[in-house]
């Protein structure tokens, strides 16, 4: 153990929106509406976790069946710790919401371990042992969400060896973010996304993917929101979500300048530039909900900070 180790640590890591209109399991970009919470600290056994909710899911007590508790032991394992942790799992994202809820629980967890034995790793390698935590809730190393969360900002997050990272830490953008309360199971969102796509459709994905980074970086809120629609996964996904076309119809009319899916859903991003308008957004966007018989939620967000200790005992 490093002798920087701490007895106990507490990490904090934000909701984030997957995606990113064309930027389809690449693009992440981390949004301050929520963020889960993850103590981490010494004990005499195994990895073992808990969680402050109360957990009809009994599997989520599992750490390997957890995405917190899988990312830490992906982190253990590869760095050769054996010592016992404890990870208490403090949950402010909504599960299954589309806003990054497994990836903040799997981010904070790993700053809080790498905080509690002293590692002092790079986020790249904290970014891959979170994405293994997410192969609890979707089967594979999904690196768009735990991303944006280990980051905050924009994110790009290209796993190769090594990995590629291109990130803006603060872009000027600021979102109304409507929360049905629906499921949309991951299963069921990528049974529908096609296996192929037409030339003439990639072409024009693979110019708004980059449109949508170039106006990220260079602070261009309409640019961005000119780019960020009708990618091909968001039209596959539109019917798993009722009223979805219909409420991205009115948060338009009532000024918000896009908007699109967040992740694989069934939260819905309203781009907006003008936060006078948020209110109006949001009421637009509850209504066209309402109207389809489905309660929702909207609340204001801006851009995330990256993932940070909290609290630490030495």
């Amino acid at each position: 153990m490093s002798p920087s180790a701490a007895r106990s640590a507490r990490a904090r890591a934000y909701s984030s929106i997957g995606n990113v209109g064309h930027g389809f399991d690449v693009f992440g970009l981390c949004v301050d509406a929520m963020f889960d919470e993850v103590d981490a600290s010494l004990s005499g056994g195994s990895l073992s976790l808990t969680m402050d909710v109360a957990s009809e899911i009994r599997a989520w007590l599992d750490p390997l069946a957890n995405t917190a508790g899988r990312a830490a032991d992906a982190l253990l394992r590869d760095c050769g710790i054996d010592a016992g942790a404890s990870l208490h799992v403090r949950k402010g994202t909504r599960s299954g919401s589309g806003l990054g809820s497994s990836a903040a629980s799997a981010a904070a967890a790993v700053v809080a371990l790498d905080a509690l034995f002293g590692l002092r790793l790079p986020r790249k390698r904290l970014t891959l042992y979170a994405a293994e935590g997410e192969r609890a809730a979707a089967g594979a190393a999904h690196v768009d969400n735990v991303a944006a969360a280990i980051y905050g900002g924009f994110v790009i997050f290209s796993p190769d060896d090594p990995p590629q990272v291109f990130h803006v830490p603060s872009p000027p953008v600021r979102f109304v973010l409507a929360l049905p309360e629906i499921e949309v199971k991951t299963s069921a969102a990528r049974a529908v996304v096609p296996k192929a796509l037409d030339v003439s459709d990639y072409s024009r994905g693979a110019a708004r993917a980059a449109i949508t980074a170039a106006a990220l970086e260079r602070g261009d809120v309409a640019g961005f929101a000119r780019a960020v629609e009708g990618a091909f996964q968001e039209t596959a996904r539109a019917s798993l979500i009722p009223g979805f076309n219909e409420t991205c119809a009115a948060a338009r009319r009532a000024g918000a300048l896009a908007a699109f899916m967040s992740g694989a859903g069934p939260a819905i991003a309203a781009v907006v530039d003008d936060p006078a308008k948020e209110g109006a957004v949001g009421d637009a966007m509850r209504a066209a909900l309402a109207a389809v018989g489905v309660d929702s939620a909207t609340f204001s967000a801006g851009v995330g900070p990256a993932a940070h200790l909290v609290e630490e005992r030495a």
